[in-house]
């Protein structure tokens, strides 16, 4: 951890229930009562809208009608966003799905809540928002980490259930999306195709990946890339040209709705970035934690002004097996609540759109510390050590021992 981090750290307040929560909220017992803090129709007096703070000038667009985003995303300051399918994690979902597409499960972590069904009382943080990608089968197969898709941000459940145990491993917490209330945003990613190539030395403009954020649903018979030719998103995340050189970096941008409430969807001038180390993954990703700085675009290099995306190392069993054989990542999103409060709703969503999208163009392109080739005559073992970031490539910093089946 670096001196920046570490003072940052050292500066944040003693965690506290927030006044609205006591230890048990009166929406986690069993009498279901009004969850207090995200309650879309009857907001707490604590926090009416009227009072969250509104540093723009212009007229509400779509994102700050949506009463309930607005909510989670100003009282949410230490977020955990945790990555897995549907068989590691044991996430739960109402839609069909195939071929392992991503699940994110964004959860607060200053107010826990009590697993249902848990056998020793245990807690985990309170869920926010479910996320899951639609994206082809073919793509997610041949080109991971740089496919095409959408992720649509569903608000979910205020409820942990207690999984199942398969040959007595714990297959993880369950969760639900709430279907009853409309998707809170969409993230559109155009991945790879013949004008775009998102997986090389970022040294032109169809080299550069990015992410589009816009609030709702994916539009009918709507494909990525399709908001970048007609517009209405509010945000966007870009890897900038010659991709930060060996620091990786995310620069954001965010749109204000115009006159009418609406969003143009246009390029405007970043207003942050998120910027990381040299070398992370591997081994090395396994036993130390990696932090991504997020500070404002005006600012020194990784100042992390606004705040920082920690990637946790593996602490238990199933996160080494998880860690050594899957892309299955966990994150904490932390924001020094005096800067982050100043960011207007679009910037915010944006900040938490980019956290998914260095997920996809970082740690879902690099490699496993331990792989297992074979062919039936051979077999190759291929040890990884750290990945090398350089102008948006990541390089595994390998070493590969091979065998013959037959002995030799």
């Amino acid at each position: 951890m670096s001196e920046k981090q570490q003072q940052f750290v050292q500066q944040q307040p003693a965690q506290q229930q927030p006044p609205m929560y006591n230890q048990q909220p009166p929406m986690y017992n069993q009498q279901q009562q009004q969850q207090p803090g995200y309650n879309q129709q009857q907001p707490q007096p604590q926090y009416p809208p009227q009072q969250i703070p509104q540093p723009v000038v212009w007229q509400p667009g779509p994102l700050q009608n949506d009463n309930l985003l607005m909510q989670k995303l100003q009282h949410a300051k230490n977020i955990d966003i945790s990555q897995g399918n549907t068989f590691l994690e044991g996430i739960s979902t109402a839609t069909n799905v195939d071929c392992f597409p991503n699940i994110y499960i964004v959860g607060d972590l200053d107010r826990p809540m009590q697993i249902i069904g848990s056998p020793n009382g245990e807690t985990a943080a309170t869920p926010l928002f479910f996320v899951q990608e639609t994206s082809g089968c073919c793509a997610r197969c041949c080109c991971p980490g740089h496919q095409s898709m959408m992720l649509e941000v569903k608000h979910a459940k205020p409820e942990v259930h207690y999984g199942l145990k398969v040959c007595g491993v714990y297959n993880g917490h369950k969760y639900i999306p709430d279907e009853s209330l409309p998707t809170a945003m969409t993230v559109e990613r155009p991945g790879w195709s013949c004008t775009h190539w998102n997986n090389c030395c970022v040294c032109c403009e169809c080299c550069q990946d990015e992410m589009l954020f816009y609030n709702g649903p994916p539009r009918e018979g709507q494909k990525p890339g399709w908001s970048k030719e007609n517009g209405g998103y509010f945000g966007r995340s870009v890897m900038p040209l010659y991709g930060g050189c060996f620091t990786p970096t995310l620069h954001m941008e965010a749109s204000p709705p115009n006159e009418k409430g609406q969003y143009p969807g246009q390029h405007v001038p970043p207003f942050g970035k998120m910027e990381g180390p040299c070398f992370f993954g591997g081994f090395l990703g396994m036993f130390c934690p990696t932090f991504f700085d997020i500070s404002m675009f005006d600012s020194n290099k990784r100042e992390a002004d606004i705040g920082f995306l920690k990637k946790r190392h593996a602490e238990t069993c199933s996160e080494m097996c998880a860690a050594m054989c899957t892309k299955v990542d966990f994150y904490d999103l932390s924001f020094k609540a005096d800067e982050f409060s100043q960011l207007t709703p679009e910037q915010k969503a944006t900040v938490l759109g980019t956290a998914l999208h260095l997920d996809y163009k970082i740690f879902e392109s690099d490699k496993n510390p331990i792989e297992v080739d074979g062919n039936g005559n051979s077999t190759t073992v291929t040890c990884t050590f750290f990945n090398w970031y350089c102008m948006g490539e990541v390089i595994p910093c390998c070493i590969a021992f091979s065998s013959n089946n037959d002995g030799g």
